[in-house]
């Protein structure tokens, strides 16, 4: 039990403390507590299951990896992506997600980026445990972005969601497809973007 409850107990614990002495008070705060809410609830759900290691079956807990191929648009860019993360409950995960985008257009194409990366704290919750997977996503983290026209620098927070489903071939092996809509803030707040992803995952 212990095990299972580290790995969520510990996001709820940290992520506030880190957005409190990021960002001041508004609208990217409040999205980070209602991230902060989401993975508390997935700790209760945790702490409350009474389901068998044995009964999960395609559900079932543990850490996995994934590598994603991506498109965005507008600007019809491509990248690449990845995901580590841990199975805490058969309907919850939590995970970090890595991406870079070769460039975002956002709403202001005369701004745009030729070199974007996102680092991002996902929440993940699951529903159903059968061999097809559908999943709804939230997310919160920052964003690097390097200016097209003027080589401007830009490092701000943003909130993401996203929706998408994982197939799984056995227990351990899956392709999954995601779509997610990215919001910047701050500098970079006009490069939000919308971002299609397919890959594989592996669970140890």
């Amino acid at each position: 039990m212990l095990k299972r409850l580290l790995v969520p107990v510990l996001t709820a614990a940290l992520l506030p403390v880190g957005t409190a002495r990021a960002v001041e008070p508004g609208p990217v705060a409040a999205q980070a507590f209602y991230l902060a809410v989401l993975t508390g609830a997935c700790a209760l759900f945790v702490a409350g299951d009474r389901t068998g290691q044995g009964d999960e079956g395609f559900g079932r807990r543990g850490f996995y990896g994934t590598a994603l191929g991506t498109y965005a648009a507008p600007g019809s860019s491509g990248g690449v992506g990845f995901k580590a993360g841990y199975r805490c409950h058969p309907n919850f995960a939590q995970e970090f997600e890595g991406q870079w985008l070769n460039s975002v257009q956002g709403s202001e194409p005369s701004r745009k980026a030729n070199n974007y990366m996102k680092l991002t704290a996902n929440t993940k919750a699951y529903l159903s445990r059968s061999q097809l997977q559908p999943f709804l996503l939230v997310g919160f983290g920052v964003v690097y972005a390097k200016r097209d026209a003027s080589d401007e620098e830009n490092v701000d927070h943003a909130v993401q969601i996203g929706t998408g489903f994982d197939y799984w071939f056995n227990e351990d092996v899956a392709i999954t497809l995601d779509a997610k809509f990215t919001i910047p803030t701050g500098s970079a707040g006009n490069l939000w973007n919308v971002t299609s992803g397919a890959g594989v995952q592996y669970r140890f």
